[in-house]
C-alpha cells in the first residue's frame, strides 16, 4: 500500500504551482493582459457594488420586451429545477428504507431520466428565447442606440449566462444529485451492512449499481450544462462583436455560431465517452466507490475551472471586468476543492487507487499547464 500522504505531498505542490501559474498568467506570461485587467479595475472601479449599480441601471434602460424574455428564462429555470426537487422529495418519501429500496429501485432511475430529459428541454427553450432576444436587440443596434444595445447585451450576460445557468448548476448538479447520493449510496445502502439477513456480496453489487447509475446520470447532466454554457457564451460573444462591427444579420451569425459549437461539443462528447469507458473498466475492482467519486468530483471541477480560465484569459477589457466576480468565486471553489482533496491525506490506497489517482492528477496537471501556456 502507498499512503496518499506520500503521493499528495509530491503532486499537490505541482498542482498548486501550476494553478497559480494559470491564475497569474497575466503576470508571468503577458504584462499586456496584466495592464488590461489593472486598467479596468482602476478606471472603471469594478467592485461588487459598482457591478450591482450598473445592473440596476441596465434594468432601467433595456426595453421591456427584452427584460420580459430574461424574466421568462429565469422563471423557467426556477420552475424546472423546483419540479425536479418535488419529484426527488416524492422518491425520498417512497424509498426510505432498505426494503423499499429493493422494491422501488426503478423510481430512482425514473428520476434520473426525468432530470436528463427535462434539462435538455429546458436548455432548448433557453436557446430559442436567446435567439429571440438577440433578434430584438438587433433592432436597437440598427437604430444606432449603442448605449441601449450595450446595456441589453450586458444584462443578458448577467441574467442568463451568470445567474440562470449558475442557479441551475447549484440546484440540480450541486444539491439534488448530492442529496441523492447521501440518501441511498451514502445512507440507506451503507447502513444496510448492519442489517440481519443481508448478504455482503448482494449488497456490494447493489451498491455498485447504485453508484454507477448515479454517476452516469450526474455526468450526463454536467455535460449538458457545460455544453449549454459554452453555446450561450459563444452566441452572446458572436452577436456582441457583430453589433460593434455594424453587422446585424443575426440569423447568419447564430447559424455560424451553432455549427462551430456543435462541431466542438461533438468531438468533446466522443472524447468524454472514451474516457468514461476507460474509467468504468478501472472501477470494476480495487477502487472504492467513495474514492472514485472524490477523484471524479475533483477532475470535473478542474475541467470547469480550466474552461473558465481559458475564457477569462482570452476576454477583452469589458468581458474581463464583468467576469471578475465569477473569477473570485472560482478561486474560492478552487481552495475548497483542494482542502477536500487533502482530507484524503491520511487514507491508505490500494494499488488500483494509486494508479487511478495518478492518472487523474496527470490529466488535470496537463490541462492546467495548457492554461498556463495559453
Amino acid at each position: 500500500m502507498m499512503t496518499r500522504k506520500k503521493i499528495f505531498s509530491i503532486l499537490l505542490g505541482a498542482v498548486l504551482l501550476t494553478s497559480f501559474s494559470a491564475c497569474g498568467k497575466t503576470e508571468d506570461a503577458s504584462s499586456q493582459k496584466e495592464e488590461k485587467v489593472t486598467t479596468v479595475l482602476t478606471t472603471e472601479a469594478t467592485t461588487e457594488d459598482s457591478v450591482a449599480e450598473t445592473t440596476k441601471e441596465n434594468d432601467g434602460e433595456t426595453p421591456a420586451e427584452l427584460t420580459a424574455i430574461l424574466d421568462e428564462i429565469t422563471a423557467d429555470v426556477t420552475t424546472t429545477t423546483n419540479s425536479f426537487q418535488t419529484e426527488l422529495d416524492a422518491v425520498f418519501d417512497m424509498v426510505d428504507s432498505y426494503q423499499s429500496y429493493m422494491a422501488n429501485q426503478a423510481k430512482i432511475i425514473e428520476w434520473y431520466d426525468l432530470v436528463q430529459t427535462g434539462t435538455q428541454e429546458l436548455f432548448d427553450r433557453i436557446t430559442e428565447s436567446s435567439r429571440d432576444y438577440f433578434l430584438r436587440a438587433a433592432k436597437l443596434a440598427k437604430d444606432g442606440d449603442t448605449e441601449a444595445v450595450s446595456d441589453a447585451m450586458q444584462l443578458y450576460y448577467d441574467k442568463v449566462y451568470d445567474e440562470a445557468l449558475g442557479n441551475y448548476y447549484d440546484a440540480v448538479y450541486s444539491t439534488q444529485f448530492d442529496d441523492m447520493y447521501d440518501q441511498y449510496y451514502g445512507g440507506i445502502l451503507s447502513d444496510a451492512y448492519t442489517l440481519d439477513g443481508v448478504e455482503y456480496s448482494e449488497l456490494s453489487d447493489m451498491m455498485s449499481e447504485c453508484y454507477n447509475a448515479w454517476s452516469d446520470a450526474m455526468s450526463a447532466v454536467y455535460d449538458a450544462w457545460s455544453n449549454m454554457t459554452s453555446n450561450i457564451y459563444e452566441m452572446w460573444s458572436d452577436v456582441d462583436s457583430a453589433f460593434w462591427d455594424d453587422n446585424f444579420d443575426i440569423q447568419a451569425i447564430l447559424e455560424g455560431s451553432t455549427k462551430e459549437t456543435t462541431a466542438v461539443t461533438t468531438e468533446a462528447a466522443e472524447t468524454e465517452t472514451t474516457a468514461k469507458e476507460e474509467k468504468n473498466e478501472e472501477s470494476l475492482s480495487g477502487i472504492r466507490p467513495e474514492f472514485q467519486k472524490a477523484m471524479d468530483d475533483y477532475e470535473t471541477f478542474m475541467d470547469e475551472y480550466v474552461d473558465f480560465m481559458t475564457t477569462y484569459q482570452n476576454a477583452d477589457r469589458t468581458d474581463a471586468a464583468s467576469m471578475l466576480t465569477e473569477y473570485t468565486e472560482y478561486m474560492q471553489k478552487y481552495a475548497k476543492m483542494l482542502k477536500s482533496f487533502e482530507e484524503w491525506n491520511s487514507e491508505e490506497m490500494s494499488d488500483e487507487e494509486v494508479q487511478y489517482y495518478l492518472e487523474v492528477q496527470t490529466r488535470v496537471t496537463q490541462k492546467l499547464l495548457q492554461v498556463s501556456a495559453g
